[in-house]
């Protein structure tokens, strides 16, 4: 399993263009997707240790216009090879 932790986000409405360009700019970001569902936008993130991690959740956090976040940290599982 890669290490990467997942975050859901809220952001109010119309603005994930716009949230979708200021999470490129967290570096450790690897992946960002608008979706449908109760969440508008998930972020694939790199975990290369808990204040890597933090200063990345909390710098996500504070973008203008995310109204909420829910953070995926996997414990355990597996990665299907093809």
């Amino acid at each position: 399993m890669d290490k990467a932790v997942y975050i859901l986000v809220n952001v109010k409405p119309g603005k994930e263009d716009e949230i979708l360009q200021e999470i490129l700019n967290v570096e450790s970001v690897i992946e960002a997707w608008r979706i449908y569902g109760a969440y508008d936008v998930l972020i694939k993130i790199k975990n290369e240790g808990e204040d890597t991690l933090w200063k990345a959740i909390e710098e996500i956090r504070h973008i203008q216009d995310i109204e909420s976040t829910l953070t995926l940290y996997p414990i355990s599982g597996f990665e299907k090879k093809s």
